[in-house]
């Protein structure tokens, strides 16, 4: 029977793309911030290590089942996974199929005139052919409509319904914290920028259109909603994606008998990346105790993002945290959504621990619980 590490392969990918989601991001923040040549200079490279995303997951998704060999088809197929649409999702789900191509490929026997070939051809050739063209064929196309689909339902809340945008969308960034779900949102955001004059205006208009996880123009595919709130959606986004990670590492610094000592040490890096809008900072948290950080987090992150769109703040640049408050309006608004949110979560994520942390030592005394003990001895 096969036995394969999907878990661990899914969280091998998704750890390799946080480096793409922190220097594409802070460039493209950097590339605001600049003016004239350079600026479009930052702001373009920016968006190509953005546009990687998709690839490197699948890439590292196939590798973390299938070794090298899983490589090339992980690869092409994150790239197709990206032409057709199919966005983060299909990375994900791309790499898994390139991965476990490759690793079945990889078991055929042959003889050992041919082994070699058969290795350096033969199986990428293979593996690459059916994980691509699955993906070009079949996978691709309805992960693509979903992806719009839920675009579009983000899109069809009108104006009056501005906080219920934010916390759906704060709860949508924190429900998988920088899977498919986050990046539905926050291509929504993103494409509301498009349609902003004032972000528009100061972003090269041949390079600032590029979404980050299809390659095709925000512009083409910005749902109409998106105007009507330019600058406001990447707010809430921004907002809540930097809430959760902060929040975990607060948690962890005010009540750090709550956490592992691996939890602890990554502390510092999750603040870090917090303030940076790195929502995968909090991804070590949940991955040990999904029951109870998921949903902390997305109380947290809901919370930040109505706050922030019930406040009418914006935000022109497209990442980068602090790098871009110097696009906000409403900064200070902006700050205390992002706090608001933070203290929830951290007192959420507490609170949970601490309860099951004590029902597990009274369940520890003496080998039965206190309730079961009808003479209360110990």
């Amino acid at each position: 029977m096969i036995s394969l590490p999907i878990r661990r392969a899914l969280l091998v990918g998704v750890s390799y793309t946080i480096p793409f989601v922190a220097a594409g991001g802070l460039l493209q923040a950097l590339g605001l911030l600049l003016a004239g040549d350079a600026g479009a200079l930052a702001f373009s490279v920016g968006a190509f290590a953005f546009g990687l995303l998709t690839p490197v997951l699948a890439a590292a998704v196939a590798y973390a089942l299938a070794g090298r060999p899983g490589l090339v088809p992980g690869l092409t197929t994150g790239v197709a996974a990206a032409a057709i649409g199919a966005g983060y999702l299909g990375g994900l789900l791309g790499g898994l199929v390139a991965g476990l191509a490759a690793y079945l490929l990889g078991r055929i026997r042959c003889p050992d005139v041919v082994h070699g070939p058969w290795t350096i051809i033969g199986l990428p050739v293979v593996a690459t052919l059916l994980a691509a063209g699955l993906m070009l064929g079949l996978l691709g196309p309805p992960l693509a409509r979903v992806t719009t689909i839920l675009t579009g339902w983000l899109g069809g809340l009108d104006g009056s319904s501005a906080i219920l945008l934010g916390a759906i969308l704060g709860a949508m960034i924190a429900i998988d914290l920088g899977g498919p779900v986050n990046k539905v949102a926050y291509t929504f955001a993103a494409a509301g920028l498009v349609h902003d004059p004032v972000a528009a205006g100061s972003l090269p208009a041949t390079l600032t259109t590029l979404t980050p996880l299809t390659g095709d123009r925000l512009a083409d595919s910005a749902p109409a909603a998106a105007a009507a709130h330019p600058g406001a959606a990447m707010a809430a986004v921004m907002a809540a994606g930097m809430s959760a990670p902060l929040a975990m590492a607060l948690a962890t610094h005010l009540r750090p008998r709550l956490f592992t000592d691996a939890e602890r040490a990554h502390a510092p890096t999750a603040s870090t990346l917090g303030a940076l809008f790195v929502t995968e900072g909090a991804i070590p948290y949940a991955v040990t105790d999904p029951a109870r950080v998921v949903p902390a987090a997305m109380l947290g992150s809901a919370t930040a993002g109505a706050l922030a769109m019930g406040t009418q703040t914006t935000l022109d640049a497209p990442h980068g945290g602090v790098l871009a408050l110097f696009t906000a309006g409403h900064v200070v608004a902006f700050v205390a959504a992002v706090a608001l949110g933070t203290l929830l979560s951290a007192a959420a994520v507490i609170a949970a621990k601490s309860v099951t942390r004590d029902k597990q030592a009274t369940r520890m005394v003496g080998g039965r619980t206190r309730a079961t003990d009808p003479e209360g001895a110990v």
